[in-house]
């Protein structure tokens, strides 16, 4: 009776210490990418005229769009392995597996 209630705690406890931690870890990544194009675009606008002449305008905002969903997928791809590794670790101590 003893594992069912312990059991029952852990899962209580979880919901909201998730919440908590996906808030602080989203805000914490959306700030990054914030600064991150921030920097990007003052860096942009610190450039020459004639490196704008020289490189379109499309091919530098594909390539800065696609090096920050590049962090965008690594911060999911981490996410995932968390939350699976989490469900891991529970199953082990529910189950013994």
């Amino acid at each position: 009776m003893d594992d069912r209630r312990d059991l029952f705690l852990i899962i209580i406890q979880n919901i909201p210490m998730h919440t908590l931690y996906v808030r602080v870890f989203s805000s914490a990544v959306n700030t990054m990418q914030l600064n991150l194009r921030s920097s990007i675009v003052k860096r942009l606008q610190e450039l020459s005229i004639s490196f704008h002449d020289k490189y379109q305008s499309g091919k530098l905002q594909t390539k800065v769009l696609r090096d920050v969903e590049t962090l965008e997928y690594c911060r999911a791809s981490y996410e995932f392995r968390a939350a699976r590794d989490s469900h891991d670790r529970l199953c082990v101590f529910i189950y013994g597996v």
